[in-house]
């Protein structure tokens, strides 16, 4: 069978052969020069990843009992990795590391002829410059950065994950007075749940006349018992409402003792970035096989119209 596409365009006609190779070959070979001095004119991009590990969703045991976890505020933050990503993006993480790398005056001298960017524009360069994600099944965070300068990307990635590193230190005393100021709200909340049911008790006390010589007075025995029980349902609750008063009384005081203690980092730096071997931008394996295949298609069709252009102008001469 003939698979040759000028004979399937042209027929057997030898000139509409010919017209069709020479289209094709001038259109496959100005594709190809143009693509592949495309790919090989393209700035070369070398990527480099650090990997964090994020320690801390919830601290050591409270001691307060299951019962306060659901209000404490130390329970999981399903949204822990959403706003470790948005702190790893921030300025107040990225900043440091434009000025740590110098980075503003790197990249004015090698993208801006020499002019000095500002913080802003340094900021707004890195933020592109970085990607983040997360390893599957892992509490690991992958920072890698990427830069026309194999050892510049290490440094970047490097140099976020130190940066984060210090925000998130930083971060802890700010978040244990967060939860400090939560276990006081929750304080005295109970405190003034206990003066009502210290006020319900002496209410009860009084309308069933418990500890007075007239209880004895209520003829009904079975009346009597349920006024018992219901007075001791509701010293019950308050002998368990003291209880939690006291432990959060105890906890408070707690924190406030160990605040000014170092405690241990909620995120810790397992791998360092080193430079890339080989640039990851252009692929140019790929980019000279998309070329080929390109160049192919635009000759084949162009070959083809010029054949039918040829015959339509032979049949109007003809």
């Amino acid at each position: 069978m003939n698979t040759n596409p000028a004979n399937k365009v042209a027929g057997s006609s030898p000139h509409l052969r010919g017209v069709f190779w020479r289209v094709f070959a001038a259109v496959f070979v100005t594709v190809m020069i143009t693509g592949t001095a495309i790919t090989f004119v393209m700035p070369e991009m070398y990527a480099s990843t650090a990997r964090v590990k994020i320690m801390h969703d919830q601290p050591d045991d409270i001691g307060l009992g299951s019962g306060l976890m659901t209000n404490s505020p130390y329970t999981f933050d399903p949204y822990l990795i959403q706003t470790t990503f948005e702190a790893m993006q921030s300025e107040a993480v990225l900043s440091n590391v434009v000025v740590e790398l110098n980075l503003n005056v790197k990249w004015g001298q090698r993208y801006y002829g020499g002019q000095t960017l500002t913080a802003n524009q340094a900021f707004i360069i890195l933020e592109k410059r970085i990607q983040l994600a997360v390893i599957a099944n892992t509490r690991l965070v992958a920072i890698t950065a990427y830069s026309d300068d194999r050892n510049e990307a290490a440094q970047i990635a490097n140099a976020i994950a130190r940066s984060y590193l210090n925000y998130s230190k930083k971060q802890q005393p700010a978040q244990i007075q967060k939860a400090i100021d939560a276990l006081q709200r929750l304080y005295n909340e109970e405190e003034q749940e206990i003066l009502t049911l210290r006020s319900n008790l002496v209410s009860l006390e009084q309308q069933y006349h418990i500890g007075s010589a007239s209880s004895d007075t209520v003829k009904d025995p079975d009346q009597a018992i349920a006024n018992a029980k219901s007075y001791l349902n509701e010293k019950h609750k308050l002998e368990k409402r003291q209880e939690l008063h006291q432990l959060l009384k105890d906890k408070i005081e707690y924190e406030k003792t160990d605040l000014p203690i170092p405690r241990n980092p909620e995120v810790v730096l397992t791998d360092f970035a080193e430079p890339g071997n080989y640039p990851v931008r252009p692929n140019k394996p790929l980019c000279l096989a998309l070329t080929l295949a390109m160049a192919t298609v635009l000759g084949t069709l162009s070959g083809g119209v010029a054949v039918w252009l040829a015959r339509r102008q032979e049949n109007a001469m003809g």
